[in-house]
């Protein structure tokens, strides 16, 4: 007798989701420069994109014992210095008790470091929600209109050329799966998915504003969702600002925790 196969997803905690995207982020931004570590953590340096925050900084910082946060921090700064960068990010490691990570936040706060806080989604259950029709609109691997792709980061980035080389340079990451939405044949919008194991980060949504109010981010959204389930991702992950949260739990997202990185 031929046994049923059983989709079975462990029950997982907010915490657990939390570190989940830590690490989504991590490998995302080991797209942008090569990790190394170092005695307080994860540096990421890349002399080709120094003004971008992404792929110059520490990540899972976290004090050693009887280290003092302002020495741990020069050591860090002198470290970047040698490459020719300046450390302009900072992410605690979420595993690691206050005792390590508290000292090294109020020492960056005093060197004028901003503490910017991203909501965690998680994708709880696929939502019923009506797709708009839009007329030409046509969506394709981004991987084959590289132009496209980097007309619209472009135009994302406010025409700031190494943050838009920045975001294609995601293309290149075998792991990282984009979309592009085309309107009469010019790109109008993109949205990826980062698979790292059994997780899945949906990233980089994006639609150019004339073209918004439309309908074209919950078609976007949706071509995501349906690409993570047929990859068979245990757990699914979106960042938000607070701009497109609406727009995720409408399409069954939940927030389940905070992503906090301290910036120049």
């Amino acid at each position: 007798m031929e046994l049923p196969i059983l989709n079975f997803v462990p029950p997982v905690s907010p915490s657990d989701l939390v570190r989940h995207y830590h690490k989504l982020v991590h490998d995302f931004t080991a797209a942008l420069a090569e990790p190394e570590q170092i005695d307080i953590g994860v540096a990421f340096c890349n002399p080709e994109l120094p003004d971008v925050t992404e792929a110059n900084g520490v990540f899972d910082a976290a004090l050693s014992p009887d280290v003092a946060a302002g020495a741990a921090i020069e050591k860090v700064e002198a470290f970047f210095r040698e490459r020719g960068v300046r450390p302009l990010r900072w992410v605690m490691n979420s595993s690691a008790p206050m005792s390590q990570t508290a000292p090294v936040i109020s020492e960056l706060s005093k060197r004028g470091f901003v503490r910017r806080e991203t909501d965690i989604l998680h994708l709880t259950g696929r939502a019923a929600i009506e797709l708009a029709d839009v007329p030409d609109l046509m969506i394709i691997p981004a991987r084959s209109a590289f132009r496209h792709a980097q007309e619209l980061a472009m135009e994302s980035t406010d025409n700031k050329a190494t943050a838009a080389r920045a975001m294609v340079q995601h293309l290149d990451v075998p792991r990282f799966d984009a979309l592009l939405a085309l309107v009469d044949g010019r790109a109008i919008g993109r949205i990826g998915v980062l698979a790292v194991g059994d997780l899945g980060l949906v990233a980089h949504l994006y639609v150019s504003p004339a073209h918004r109010e439309r309908g074209i981010e919950s078609i976007l959204l949706s071509r995501a969702i349906d690409f993570c389930a047929r990859s068979g991702f245990k757990h699914v992950l979106a960042g938000d600002d607070g701009a497109r949260r609406p727009l995720l739990e409408r399409n069954g997202f939940e927030r389940v925790g905070a992503f906090n990185e301290f910036v120049r």
